[in-house]
Order: structure tokens, then C-alpha cells, then sequence
């Protein structure tokens, strides 16, 4: 699995020192933003990290955004992304609202660079599929 940024790019994007935890904090972002990569097209080397340097750039920005997000959050396990109530034996317990997984700003950087795959469905026209012989359309 590659991770897409280092802690100085993580204490550069946060004006401030990485945690002391940085190493396994970007190991889980990168983790979140390869989910929200799912179906993307970009080439890779042989340790799966892209050879663009424009898309290795989007990937390390998204990366911190989303490492950045997890620490404002206080949880990089996911546990605050789950149900927002809980109960065990008699004892229930709540919260207002359960946080995103995903941090907004690390979708939209990908977003922006056209990372993440949509592919629309428009009534009265065929369902198309990118494939590497035919990457940008029919």
C-alpha cells in the first residue's frame, strides 16, 4: 500500500508539527483516500505510488487534508464515523451527529483534479465504460 505523504509534507501542510503519531496517521489517510479513489485510472509503480507528479501532488495534498481532518477529529480509527447511538444492556448512549469519513477538502482536491471516477448515467444514451484501449470515450 502506498502512503502519499511523509510527516514533514504533513507538518508543512499544518504549519505546525506533526503529531508524534504522523507515520501511522498518514498511513490511514492514504488508506481513506485510496477508498475514495476506487475506480480511478492513473499509472503506478511497482510500490503502487502514482508516476505523474501532478497526480502524485493531488494525492499527497488529499492525503494531508484528510490526516489534517482525522486530527481535528481527535479519532483516526473511524470510530466517530460510526452510528450516532449506541446501547448495551440498558445503557444507551448518543451523539448529535456521527463526522464523514472522508474529509470534504480531501474529496474536493481530488474532485478538482478529476481523480475521482464519476461516471454518469444519462437517460436515452449508452452506458460507457472507460477501458485502456479506449480511454476518454467511444
Amino acid at each position: 500500500m502506498a502512503v502519499y505523504a511523509t510527516p514533514d509534507e504533513l507538518t508543512a501542510w499544518l504549519d505546525s508539527p506533526a503529531p508524534p503519531t504522523a507515520v501511522r496517521l498518514l498511513r490511514v489517510a492514504s488508506q481513506i483516500v485510496d477508498e475514495i479513489l476506487i475506480g480511478a485510472i492513473y499509472d503506478t509503480d511497482a510500490d503502487d505510488a502514482p508516476t505523474d507528479p501532478n497526480v502524485a501532488a493531488r494525492l499527497r495534498e488529499a492525503t494531508c487534508a484528510q490526516a489534517a481532518y482525522l486530527l481535528a477529529l481527535g479519532d483516526d480509527t473511524g470510530a466517530t464515523t460510526q452510528a450516532g447511538s449506541h446501547s448495551v444492556g440498558g445503557v444507551s448512549a448518543s451523539r448529535a451527529q456521527a463526522a464523514p469519513r472522508w474529509a470534504p477538502q480531501a474529496v474536493s482536491v481530488l474532485r478538482s483534479a478529476g481523480l475521482v471516477p464519476v461516471h454518469p448515467v444519462v437517460p436515452g444514451r449508452p452506458v460507457w465504460w472507460p477501458t485502456w484501449e479506449t480511454p476518454w470515450g467511444p
